[in-house]
């Protein structure tokens, strides 16, 4: 069972990323959007936006991210969509921001670096994720699914998060 942070964590002061198994993740849900990936990636193609739509996990999509891939050198990510939990979490939304753009800059280059690799890699990643802030630490799990519309380059992340402690 996810929890939802009680308050706002603004300013992340340091951060560690592990990468984590699938099998980690507490709510099924989460090893299903896994399957799922696989199932439609099984023919060598990666998946597109239109197998997982926000508007269809009403259970997660306050947990979910999607952020569009800009080319460039870095590549830009663009929020699409920010789960209003995740909003509530940080204490601000990042809908139609950048990555770049969040107030901690340690969590934006782990979010950048943590993407980027998404692009090299070309397959689902799932971490746990602790960060400390002037609030406390707090403890998470995000899978990352990468999703293109040709099938080959991916223009959008979906991120989902589990909060695990704090």
């Amino acid at each position: 069972m996810s929890l939802t942070p009680s308050t706002p964590y603004p300013r992340i002061i340091n951060s560690s990323v592990e990468e984590v198994d699938i099998a980690a993740f507490k709510a099924p849900r989460y090893r299903e959007l896994y399957e799922r990936w696989r199932r439609l990636a099984a023919g060598g193609r990666l998946p597109g936006y239109d197998a997982f739509r926000p508007e269809t996990m009403w259970d997660v999509v306050g947990l979910i991210m999607l952020a569009d891939v800009e080319p460039g050198d870095p590549p830009i990510f663009r929020f699409r969509l920010y789960g209003t939990k995740l909003a509530q979490s940080i204490g601000y939304d990042m809908t139609k921001k950048t990555v770049q753009e969040f107030r901690s800059k340690v969590f934006a280059e782990m979010v950048q670096r943590d993407y980027e690799t998404l692009l090299r890699l070309l397959r689902p990643t799932s971490h746990a994720i602790t960060a400390v802030g002037e609030g406390g630490m707090r403890i998470f799990a995000r899978l990352l699914l990468p999703l293109s519309e040709d099938g080959e380059h991916i223009d959008t992340i979906f991120s989902v998060n589990e909060f695990w402690q704090g």
